[in-house]
């Protein structure tokens, strides 16, 4: 890790926190996304937003167009998940330690280093879904599972100040909780 990648790191608040996720190896997507491992779909829509942003000032419609199709590429995945012989994959509830620019969690299998992940998540209590692409950048052993540590990959700026911007309102929400137990006994 280089030392701007460490600076960069220690910029990001963390905390602890529960989240929705629904994790994928890159093996894991469509052939076409294994032929090419660093085209997981997260980082596609990434390098879209970041080419769109780039566009946009300059040819606004063919601009709006992409973002369109995208939008209904990504409608048209979900309704093909949601009807899946095996229905919708849920987000399974994990305690984290999560920034905006990486995430901690126990899992019950390990993963490669340096793999690439598609992670889906939901944050509480807003209920918001992400789609970010991930490296896993360690995995150790803890007990019966893993200790997994992945850092976004390509993380779009919207996306990255929506994540602070939900940190800082779940460490204000943990700090009034702790107050108010620490007054109650």
């Amino acid at each position: 890790m280089s030392t701007v990648e460490r600076d960069e790191r220690r910029r990001y608040f963390r905390i602890a926190d529960q989240v929705g996720v629904i994790y994928r190896l890159s093996t894991e997507l469509s052939k076409a996304a294994e032929s090419q491992p660093d085209a997981t779909l997260a980082a596609c829509n990434a390098s879209i937003e970041r080419l769109l942003s780039e566009l946009a000032p300059h040819e606004p419609q063919w601009a709006e167009l992409i973002q369109c199709l995208n939008a209904k590429i990504d409608r048209v995945s979900q309704l093909a998940e949601e009807s899946a012989p095996n229905g919708p994959r849920e987000h399974e509830l994990y305690p984290v330690n999560i920034s905006a620019c990486g995430l901690g969690l126990r899992l019950e299998r390990a993963l490669p280093k340096a793999a690439l992940v598609d992670l889906d998540l939901l944050l509480f209590p807003e209920r918001r879904r992400y789609q970010i692409a991930a490296e896993v950048v360690a995995c150790a052993p803890e007990g019966d599972s893993w200790y997994v540590r992945f850092d976004f990959v390509e993380l779009d700026s919207v996306v990255q100040e929506e994540l602070i911007q939900h940190i800082v309102r779940r460490q204000c929400e943990l700090l009034r909780q702790t107050r108010a137990a620490s007054e109650e006994g």
